[in-house]
């Protein structure tokens, strides 16, 4: 049947001879000293050339290779996978059923598993507008395919299928339709095209169709669409890009829910051609984005030019009110910082652009008046106010810049170069008062210090010192007794127990951990000798039970068989040896 799965087809083929599905396997398999196994089946619906000779099969159901073929997934595959590929590929994982789900309607009309009933989501008989049966109404279990011998009953109760009662359901129209669409995917997708798609290729497509085929690319409607099918956008543009260092491909579910989302077809998506703009604006790079911003604060001499910002190092942070804020910038001639908001807006990040207006403002209304003469706005803390006053009085945006003293600001620069502490250069001596500092503090100079003063990077491990640590803490604590782990010895190094494990250190810890262990059974073994000789000192000349020695050494018979069968043997022996001589 042109609908029918190829492991219905050859159970049918079976039961139809007098025999069973995996007899007719075995005649037909590549390898004729391998047993065929049933839970293996579905594989030959994926690679079925792989373990048959299709031309053999063939020619005993004068069924033609390509109609074989076609009853299996693997044409699926092949739109979206290398053939070298094919085999290992997981783009269908999840996506098969291993239990049977059947229409008792089509089962009546023809007694043959349907290949879409067993395509996880499809839920539903389209022909006959009815949920499709999960298992044996009569004796309630679900169905394995596995287990089928017969495609007309019940394997556990020989129930007749066709007989169930079927679940009507009244469909609304877009449930119907959507359900009409799936069905009608998976049997385009099972068409042998010979057109293949890499991965990159389908990602780039994908992301058309959630832009809502726009020729420019645009984060935020992608977002928005990628955000309601729960599809993780970074990883389909690193897809899309080629930016991923090993081979992925995306799997066959997100490709059906972006169709279905659209109200597309694969035919549909076969044909569609992905504007070179669309595919150009995708391809941008970072560094060209970056290259397109420009500084917005209007008091700067590179206001709305480009070469001015730098990146901080930051890439993206998430503020205390919850606001995500990415690729943070400075200009190097203003000194302020800059940072993108979810929308996309470039915002000032230290009050800066805000105080400038505000100042605008209360200097239009008061006058001449100086900037320390100024009434602090409500919506500002006294130290952040304090900052713009101290920003702008370094620079000549509301009169005359404030001269600085040269030494002590190259002495501040210099201090910040070297990863000085801000609050520890507070402390300095120099410093009349707080507006003092701030004045040096917001000096471009110092900002620019900010910026380009490289981090100090954690010293990284060398592999051989960190060895030589780890023996001598293990030496260390097997002569002091003390407990032996992973985790203590990580703890010492100061890394954690994953990177002890990947420098291969954990055989080295659990050899002596090991060793440990023997040296304290050792121990352990002589002081229970020692207990036993003292209690027989003790009841010299009483009658001795087994059950008080091992009472009084405080170890049950069965744990010290255990550990040490030999004490028991000693025991034993010392016991007889004892009463001998009564």
């Amino acid at each position: 049947m042109s609908d029918e799965s190829l492991i219905s087809f050859m159970t049918r083929f079976a039961t139809e001879n007098g025999t069973k599905m995996l007899s007719i396997w075995h005649d037909i398999s590549r390898n004729k000293l391998i047993n065929p196994q049933k839970a293996d089946a579905h594989l030959l619906e994926r690679t079925p050339e792989a373990f048959i000779i299709l031309e053999d099969f063939a020619e005993e159901t004068e069924v033609s290779k390509g109609q074989l073929i076609a009853m299996t997934y693997y044409h699926v595959l092949e739109k979206f996978c290398y053939p070298s590929e094919i085999p290992c590929s997981r783009i269908l994982r999840g996506m098969m059923r291993d239990n049977l789900h059947f229409c008792p309607l089509c089962i009546e009309e023809k007694a043959y598993i349907r290949r879409q009933w067993k395509i996880d989501g499809v839920s539903c008989c389209v022909k006959h507008q009815i949920s499709l049966s999960q298992g044996c109404s009569q004796c309630g279990n679900v169905i394995k395919i596995m287990d089928i011998d017969n495609i007309e009953i019940c394997p556990y109760c020989y129930f007749k299928l066709k007989d169930t009662p079927p679940f009507i359901e009244k469909l609304d129209v877009e449930e119907l339709e959507k359900h009409q669409l799936v069905e009608t995917i998976w049997s385009q997708l099972q068409y042998c095209s010979g057109n293949y798609r890499s991965p990159s290729e389908v990602a780039t497509m994908l992301l058309y169709l959630l832009n809502e085929e726009h020729s420019i690319f645009n984060r935020n409607i992608v977002q928005r669409n990628a955000s309601v099918l729960k599809i993780h956008l970074p990883y389909l543009l690193q897809l899309a890009r080629n930016a991923l260092l090993r081979k992925r491909a995306l799997h066959i579910r997100t490709l059906l829910n972006v169709m279905v989302f659209c109200n597309i077809d694969y035919e549909y998506f076969e044909k569609l051609e992905v504007p070179e703009i669309f595919r150009d604006s995708l391809r941008t790079l970072k560094h060209d984005i970056f290259e397109n911003i420009r500084c917005i604060a209007p008091w700067c001499t590179y206001f709305q030019r480009s070469g001015s910002l730098v990146k901080t190092g930051t890439v993206a942070k998430r503020h205390s009110d919850g606001s995500l804020l990415r690729k943070y910038v400075a200009c190097t001639a203003c000194g302020s910082r800059f940072a993108f908001n979810a929308k996309g807006n470039m915002v000032e990040l230290e009050g800066f652009l805000k105080g400038y207006y505000d100042l605008q403002h209360m200097i239009k209304e008061n006058g001449s008046m100086t900037l320390l003469g100024l009434r602090r706005p409500v919506d500002f803390n006294r130290d952040r106010w304090w900052g713009i006053i101290a920003y702008f009085c370094t620079r000549p945006v509301f009169g005359e810049a404030e001269k600085l003293d040269e030494d002590l600001l190259l002495a501040f620069v210099q201090s910040v170069e070297k990863n000085g502490n801000m609050n520890n250069i507070h402390k300095w001596k120099c410093w009349d008062s707080y507006r003092h500092f701030l004045l040096y503090r917001y000096h471009s100079e110092v900002m620019n210090a900010q910026v380009y003063s490289q981090r100090k990077l954690p010293m990284r491990h060398s592999l051989e010192t960190c060895e030589e640590m780890m023996k001598a803490l293990c030496q260390e604590m097997l002569e002091n007794d003390q407990d032996i782990s992973i985790e203590r010895i990580s703890l010492l190094l100061k890394v954690t127990s994953n990177t002890i494990r990947t420098w291969g250190f954990h055989h080295y810890i659990k050899e002596r951990k090991n060793e440990q262990g023997r040296k304290r059974l050792e121990a352990r073994k002589k002081l229970l000798i020692d207990r036993v000789d003292e209690f027989f000192v003790q009841n010299e000349n009483h009658r001795v039970l087994s059950k008080d020695i091992y009472s009084y050494i405080g170890i049950r018979q069965s744990y010290l068989n255990s550990i040490a069968p030999e004490l028991n043997q000693y025991i034993s022996e010392k016991r007889l040896q004892y009463l001998s001589i009564l």
